[in-house]
């Protein structure tokens, strides 16, 4: 019965210091993914987050909190560490992703996945690093895909070989990476093909030679 009241506490406490980020954060510039950074207590998050995971019980309140600060934290990722200690609970939050309108958790939810997947046989986590490949936001799609290039490499080189008729520079140019990094006998045709493209996170990536 303790324990349970102390769980419920933390989890009531992380949903409150996510509030206090969310009226830290109102106003800010946020001109690049590491602004969340200057957070002054991302130390209270992740002391609340030890002391959670695992939990007994899934709360969809803390599923989504959790969530919310895998997104923000992109520079230390200490969150989504802690989370993938805990496989089958990072997968249950993965699935929670796949329906959340939170575009930063998705996106770093990934990573998260990819570390629980590359350690053992979990097909249940790779199984949701795919569906994000269709991801409607280019960063979640273009992170699950490379992601993607390390769990299955002909897959993903597939994938990429479609990508570069895509209307999305973005997805041209993550494209032409995993295809280099692939080192894929269809890097030079794809560099060909976009070769005078009009985006310049296209041409900065042609700009990279092939290793093969």
């Amino acid at each position: 019965m303790m324990r349970m009241e102390n769980e419920l506490n933390n989890i009531n406490s992380l949903n409150c210091l996510r509030q206090d980020f969310e009226q830290w954060a109102n106003g800010r510039r946020k001109n690049s993914l590491e602004w969340s950074d200057e957070y002054p207590r991302w130390g209270e998050v992740y002391e609340l987050l030890k002391r959670l995971l695992p939990i007994e019980e899934t709360h969809d309140l803390i599923v989504d909190d959790l969530l919310f600060f895998i997104g923000k934290d992109v520079e230390e990722t200490i969150p989504a560490e802690l989370l993938s200690e805990h496989p089958d609970f990072a997968v249950y939050v993965g699935k929670f992703a796949l329906t959340s309108s939170d575009i930063d958790g998705r996106r770093e939810i990934v990573n998260c996945l990819w570390n629980v997947a590359s350690k053992g046989d979990r097909e249940d986590a790779r199984a949701i690093i795919w569906t994000l490949v269709s991801d409607p936001d280019p960063q979640v799609r273009q992170t699950a895909l490379f992601c993607g290039l390390h769990l299955d490499c002909g897959r993903a080189v597939e994938i990429a070989a479609k990508w570069t008729d895509s209307e999305i520079g973005s997805d041209r140019a993550q494209a032409i990476r995993v295809l280099r990094e692939g080192r894929s006998e269809l890097w030079k045709s794809a560099v060909e093909k976009l070769r005078n493209d009009s985006d310049p996170a296209v041409r900065h990536q042609l700009s990279f030679p092939f290793s093969g």
